[in-house]
């Protein structure tokens, strides 16, 4: 998915996304919430919607999960980051 197109929203302090995962983790499987308070580092949270492919630990693999999911981010990185968008973004690199 191109940077522009990723949807980012601004919500309001009684907005909990962990709620949306609790009632529909098959919508909404994956969050990745800041625990930290006060800070400039406790400001985002992810919560990922809408899985198309998902890398999972499955017995028999030969694969670690960390070598999978190498090769999924080799696959579709982008070449020439730094874009004002994705500076813009809270989350990105490494």
């Amino acid at each position: 998915m191109p940077l522009h197109t990723i949807p980012l929203s601004q919500l309001g302090k009684g907005f909990d996304p962990l709620r949306l995962h609790e009632l529909n983790a098959r919508r909404y499987p994956y969050l990745l919430q800041s625990v930290l308070h006060g800070t400039a580092q406790s400001r985002y949270d992810i919560l990922f919607a809408f899985p198309g492919q998902q890398i999972r630990w499955q017995p028999g693999l030969t694969d670690s999960f960390l070598a999978q999911l190498d090769r999924q981010w080799q696959r579709h990185k982008r070449v020439g980051q730094g874009s004002t968008v994705e500076a813009a973004l809270p989350f990105r690199g490494g």
